[in-house]
């Protein structure tokens, strides 16, 4: 559901910690993969261990991972630092977008708390909203989507009815009862779901549910699979919740200069990249082949080397040439 699953610096520090004792050499590969988040939020956690709070800490290169310089180190519980007023303000700037005056009051206050104890970062950050700006979202847009009434139901647990119809893979409307489990929101798209009554997982495109209501009686659910491909693990940046069933080793090799691009992005919390001294970046990653994954490997372009599987690279051939025939015609 969220891209670093460890959230606050104080808790991905203390696993850093654990790991550093128990000489393990961690590094920002394994550290992301730890805290399942990207491989740059966790060198940003270590950079910030290292170099802000002075942690006695180096880089073995023969282990490829960081020790403790001094054994007896054992770290304090610290104070927000400068990312953290970073977000907080840039989190009251956009609080103004809301009609929500209680959290705007709210955010505003543990601000004046915050930048009261640390004045002087306070007075240096706040010149950064004059080159800040945000089209964020407005609630009602969010509200037409029924996001609000979805989360609600997902929270109370309370049984639903969708209809559903998506123009890639249904010819009619699909109903579907069941249970909303979590609402997922990527690449400004709103994905849901959803544990159909049967016992299947089923994640639905936003876009295409065409009604949902809450039921008044209480339904019976299959569980679902202990080894669903569709729980929380699958969610990262868009990719993971493409998951399904049916779910395959996807390789994609992207060719230089677009290589040094994608290789900052994380796309699927189990991918894994090489990039070869060609600057050729393979990633690797389990998912559905569906359209939605196609339409990112097209957006790369010219800079693709190679697609698996073949399913994948038919259906991508495919595209090109249905898009051909129409620009030509």
């Amino acid at each position: 559901m969220r891209t670093c699953m460890i959230n606050s610096l104080q808790s991905r520090a203390l696993i850093f910690f654990e790991l550093l004792k128990a000489q393990q050499y961690p590094n920002a590969t394994s550290f992301s993969k730890k805290l399942r988040c990207s491989r740059s939020t966790a060198n940003r956690c270590i950079e910030r261990l290292e170099h802000e709070l002075k942690w006695p800490i180096r880089y073995d290169a023969t282990e490829r991972g960081y020790v403790l310089t001094d054994t007896q180190f054992v770290p304090e519980v610290f104070s927000p630092g400068k990312d953290e007023f970073t977000a907080l303000l840039l989190l009251r700037e956009l609080s103004t977008l809301l009609d929500a005056k209680d959290l705007q009051g709210a955010i505003d206050h543990l601000w004046r708390q915050c930048s009261a104890k640390s004045a002087n970062l306070s007075r240096e950050l706040e010149p950064l909203l004059d080159y800040f700006s945000s089209n964020l979202t407005q609630v009602a847009e969010l509200s037409d989507t029924k996001l609000f009434e979805l989360i609600e139901a997902a929270q109370r647990g309370e049984p639903v009815e969708v209809v559903y119809r998506s123009p890639w893979r249904h010819d009619a409307d699909k109903n579907y009862r069941g249970r909303v489990m979590k609402v997922h929101f990527s690449d400004g798209t709103l994905y849901v779901f959803l544990h159909e009554a049967s016992g299947r997982g089923l994640v639905l495109n936003g876009s295409f549910i065409k009604s949902f209501k809450v039921l008044q009686d209480a339904i019976p659910l299959t569980p679902l699979p202990t080894d669903s491909p569709l729980g929380e693990s699958s969610w990262l940046e868009g990719f993971g919740v493409w998951a399904s069933e049916k779910v395959q080793s996807i390789q994609i090799q992207i060719l230089p200069p677009a290589s040094q691009y994608y290789a900052k992005q994380r796309w699927h919390e189990d991918q894994v990249d090489t990039l070869d001294d060609q600057g050729v970046l393979t990633r690797t990653f389990p998912a559905m082949v569906s359209p939605e994954v196609a339409r990112r490997i097209l957006s790369i372009g010219k800079y693709i080397q190679s697609v698996s599987p073949k399913e994948l690279c038919d259906d991508i051939i495919g595209q090109l040439d249905a898009m051909k025939t129409a620009l030509t015609s």
